[in-house]
């Protein structure tokens, strides 16, 4: 009785009500033209008239806007696990039968209680009067003699009783309704796998986003990091490498705005202007993270030019961030990159030098070679034991950092339908990408 959503809900079922009567005039209507034209005993023409209104409820239900009506009042007004219930098309006869039959329902149980809304309080207030009147006034405001057993004492608590079931009453009937509607409102089976593909395309080109962000945008803030802190030291001794550092800065600086500004027209479904970077600018790759200080050895076999854009893109992509995790992790360490393009797979394969020293390098000097050579440990020999399944062929150490560039480059893999090995064998950190190559275009 004190719950808002019982009163919430009783408004609802009174609009049922109120939407009964156009119905109940339009069956009395149709009752007295079919009992008028066919002249036939009161049975069949009930028969016709209950059949014509049905129709008539099923034809209003069928309209695919009611049905959107219906959803957004009982979303409103019922609540609780209609909330959640979006509309559906209600444009399969499915969709129209429980769309009618929520109509049905809304409408009778609604009625119903419509009529004991308006009786109940009235007989209530008679109940409670009825002991002190005198028979003459009930007689002059009722019109007719009230029975003699409403004047007993008990009848005030027999209409405060009624009203209090008539409370209850609506309150199990906004229940009942609320726990049809998710049945009849909701959406087909057919239009839940399609509203699940829906959301798996969406989550799966956010992915694909936060991925080219992560490369992408990563990889150039790794390069201005490195740079910035090169050029912060030998500004004094050095202001010609001081300024290639800057200039450096600018590039990848670019760079990232446009990747960024591409990621962010995919967002707002715009036409991507910027175009994606692919193996055709691996030379450029390379010689920025050469510039970052990273002493990189890198060896390319076969025709790159012949590989799919996808596959030359992703490749791209896999290599960058291949090279950003050496960057950030094993900065100063030498480099090995091998690629090639063999029995129609693309191979990739990125090493670099496990430091022995017990501790993480704080920096290297990247202007001279040979403090090139000095590295930070990549991991201590308790993470080196830690073990991450990337592509369920292959367990192996997970980098410090989060690991979520791994975990990239393994979806990158798998779209492609290759594998990926990760190990930390022989005092080097490896990654290994077989990619298949397909047809050229």
């Amino acid at each position: 009785m004190t719950e808002g959503a019982t009163y919430r809900r009783w408004a609802f079922l009174i609009l049922g009500g109120a939407l009964l009567a156009p119905y109940v005039m339009f069956a009395n209507a149709l009752g007295v033209l079919v009992d008028g034209i066919t002249n036939q005993a009161s049975g069949i023409a009930w028969s016709v008239t209950a059949v014509g209104t049905l129709a008539a409820l099923m034809a209003t239900a069928a309209v695919p806007a009611v049905r959107a009506v219906m959803v957004t009042g009982a979303r409103e007004l019922l609540r609780g696990p209609l909330t959640d219930v979006m509309a559906g098309q209600g444009r399969s006869w499915s969709d129209r039968l429980r769309s009618a039959g929520w109509l049905l329902a809304h409408l009778i149980i609604g009625g119903a209680i419509s009529v004991l809304s308006l009786a109940v309080p009235i007989l209530a207030v008679v109940a409670l009067v009825a002991p002190f009147a005198g028979p003459d006034l009930l007689r002059e405001v009722l019109g007719a003699p009230l029975p003699a057993a409403w004047r007993a004492p008990w009848t005030p608590v027999a209409g405060v009783l009624g009203v209090i079931a008539l409370i209850y009453l609506v309150a199990a009937a906004g229940a009942l309704l609320t726990h049809l509607g998710p049945l009849l409102l909701g959406p087909s089976p057919e239009e839940r796998v399609a509203a699940a593909e829906r959301r798996a395309a969406d989550l799966a080109q956010r992915n694909r986003l936060a991925r080219e962000l992560h490369d992408s945008v990563g990889h150039a803030l790794s390069i201005v990091t490195t740079q910035a802190a090169a050029a912060g030291r030998v500004l004094a001794d050095n202001p010609e490498f001081a300024e290639q550092a800057l200039t450096a800065i600018e590039s990848q600086a670019r760079m990232a705005l446009e990747d960024l500004d591409h990621v962010l027209g995919l967002l707002r479904e715009e036409t991507a202007t910027a175009p994606q970077p692919t193996l055709a600018d691996l030379d450029g790759l390379l010689a920025d993270t050469r510039a970052a200080g990273m002493d990189l050895d890198a060896a390319v076999a076969g025709d790159l030019d012949r590989l799919p854009r996808v596959v030359s893109r992703e490749a791209y992509r896999i290599v960058q961030e291949c090279l950003t995790n050496a960057l950030r992790h094993a900065a100063g360490t030498a480099v090995t990159l091998r690629m090639a393009v063999t029995d129609g797979h693309l191979d990739i394969d990125v090493r670099n030098d496990l430091s022995s020293s017990s501790e993480r390098g704080r920096s290297h000097n990247l202007s001279s070679s040979s403090e090139r050579g000095r590295s930070h440990n990549l991991s201590s020999s308790s993470e080196r034991g830690r073990s991450d399944d990337m592509a369920g062929h292959a367990t192996a150490p997970r980098p410090p950092g989060g690991g979520r560039g791994l975990s990239g480059i393994n979806e990158r893999v798998t779209i492609l339908g290759g594998h990926m090995t990760i190990s930390d064998a022989g005092g080097q950190w490896r990654v290994r990408v077989r990619v298949p190559v397909g047809t050229p275009p």
